[in-house]
């Protein structure tokens, strides 16, 4: 269950949506981008070291204490979506196996993700 933004929240975010200050992208750069994920795609599997398990079932578990500063509840397909993001991250960086520093940069971005901004 997604918990709702409340009424500033929803008209902020509707104000940056409709502002459309975005910036263009050159074919160049768009053809080099596809060529990139096209090349790491054939990377046909990213490791993620057991050494490394217990820092991800440790930081779930910190989510989960902490669930109600969050926008939805914290269950096991977050694990799911944060183990395949420290993967894409390093396949992204074109590596095999996923390091620490990966881990480190999701946890961030999880939990900036997450956050309710009051």
């Amino acid at each position: 269950m997604i918990r709702k933004p409340g009424m500033d929240k929803f008209n902020n975010i509707t104000k940056s949506i409709v502002s459309g200050n975005h910036k263009e992208v050159s074919k160049d750069d768009i053809s080099f981008i596809k060529n990139y994920i096209e090349y790491t795609k054939k990377k046909e599997k990213i490791e993620f070291p057991k050494e490394l398990h217990s820092k991800v079932v440790d930081f779930i578990a910190s989510l989960k204490k902490n669930e109600s500063n969050y926008l939805i509840e914290i269950s096991p397909r977050i694990t799911i979506g944060f183990m395949r993001l420290c993967k894409g991250l390093a396949r992204l960086e074109n590596r095999d196996e996923v390091t620490e520093e990966d881990i480190n940069t999701i946890k961030i971005l999880m939990e900036e993700s997450l956050k309710i901004e009051i």
